[in-house]
Formats: structure tokens, sequence, C-alpha cells
């Protein structure tokens, strides 16, 4: 099955500031960053249950998700997501 993946408006600005703030360091970072952003995004759209629940999704009426991944030089980032109708 295939999910429709949407951005939040603070998450496409949060994307933006840090592939700037990596660019700044190394270009190929920043792409290697959003490459690893895009993968994170495309599992998202076909298997969301991949991922683990988040701590806070006790809070949430609908599963709050997340995904980890990191670029070569070690940073890990969250990427954290609502999962369900």
């Amino acid at each position: 099955m295939k999910f429709r993946v949407r951005l939040t408006a603070e998450a496409v600005r949060n994307q933006n500031e840090i592939a700037d703030w990596i660019a700044e360091r190394s270009v190929t970072g920043a792409f290697s960053w959003l490459d690893a952003l895009d993968r994170v995004l495309k599992q998202l759209s076909t298997s969301p249950e991949s991922f683990p629940l988040a701590v806070e999704d006790e809070f949430c009426e609908k599963e709050l998700r997340n995904a980890f991944f990191g670029t070569r030089n070690g940073r890990v980032f969250r990427a954290i997501f609502l999962h369900g109708k």
C-alpha cells in the first residue's frame, strides 16, 4: 500500500535550514544529507510501520513515529511523523 507523505511548512523550513547549514561546511555533505532524508521519506510512503513509535506517542491521537538518519561524519537527525487515519 502506498501512503501520501506531506511535509508541514515548519518541516520544509527545518529541512532548508539544516541543508543550508551543512552546505556552508560541505556542499557534498548537504547533498548526502538530503539524499538520506529522501530515502526516509520514500520508506515512509511504503512502510511507515517499519519505524518505531516515538516516546511522545502516548500524547497523540494518531501514531507518532520517528526515523533516525545521519551523515557520514556521525551527526544523527530525527524525523517525526504522524501515521494513521
